[in-house]
């Protein structure tokens, strides 16, 4: 399983669209996920580990109230 399908997985208890890195849904309220790696610890002109950088965002209207959502979104993380 990918980082970014156990993202996805985890983040599907909010009932809100998540996607990565674009979305192209209407919902006014929705998660973007975007992720990267950087091979490190050389050896042997070889990486010998990936580390993996992850940014979530989540979108929303400004009247929205997010505080509860923030945290549900932190704990699931």
């Amino acid at each position: 399983m990918s980082v970014e399908s156990k993202l996805i997985t985890a983040l599907a208890a909010t009932n809100l669209p998540v996607a990565l890195d674009t979305y192209a849904g209407t919902a006014s309220t929705y998660i973007i996920i975007e992720t990267w790696t950087n091979p490190i610890w050389h050896a042997d002109d070889e990486p010998e580990y990936e580390q993996v950088m992850i940014r979530v965002h989540l979108y929303a209207p400004l009247t929205q109230n997010l505080t509860a959502l923030k945290a549900q979104i932190k704990g699931l993380l």
